[in-house]
């Protein structure tokens, strides 16, 4: 849980504020996975790749995503929190709203649809 004040995408409160270094730190290591989730999602994206005759890899899914977003006017802070990126910027990390709420509403507000 973090502390009260700071911001993330995982954030627990709705009030902006700086990102802790626990934040940061947590956030530079890989965390390890699920074996069997790893080998299910290996699977699918083999079997999406066959499917559709097309290289389909997490990073082009997430290129995918943030141009997207980018194209339906969402800001580059937001589309960075929606994929999981810390802010690179002051304001960015001290003054921007990243409660899970807030991103909700700006998700919602894209109305970006993947399946439909």
């Amino acid at each position: 849980m973090m502390k009260r004040g700071t911001v993330g995408p995982l954030a627990s409160t709705s009030k902006p504020g700086p990102i802790s270094d626990n934040t940061i730190k947590s956030m530079d290591h890989k965390q390890p996975t699920n074996p069997n989730l790893e080998k299910m999602l290996r699977q699918a994206f083999k079997k999406a790749n066959k499917a559709t005759g097309q290289r389909i890899t997490p990073q082009v899914l997430r290129a995918w995503f943030c141009n997207e977003l980018g194209e339906l006017g969402v800001q580059d802070r937001y589309v960075d929190a929606l994929c999981g990126r810390l802010p690179k910027s002051v304001l960015a990390r001290h003054y921007t709203d990243y409660s899970p709420e807030k991103l909700k509403r700006i998700y919602d507000k894209a109305n970006l649809r993947v399946l439909s």
